[in-house]
């Protein structure tokens, strides 16, 4: 992920989630279920970003599993 859209991630989080579109909780409840998660992050060993999975929800990025 670019630093430009890691930053707005960051800032996106300051963002209540009463804030959060459909889509952003769309992608939480996909990344939920999916099998690269790990705790809080999108694994890359298991073939996932690596990004923190609330914070990519928020952004404009793809899924690496296009499932988003």
């Amino acid at each position: 992920m670019s630093l430009i859209k890691t930053l707005r991630s960051w800032g996106n989080m300051m963002i209540p989630a009463a804030a959060n579109t459909p889509e952003m909780q769309k992608k939480f409840d996909i990344c939920n279920g999916c099998d690269t998660r790990d705790g809080i992050w999108c694994s890359k060993a298991k073939g996932g970003c690596g990004c923190i999975i609330v914070l990519k929800t928020k952004t404009t990025s793809k899924c690496p599993k296009d499932k988003w």
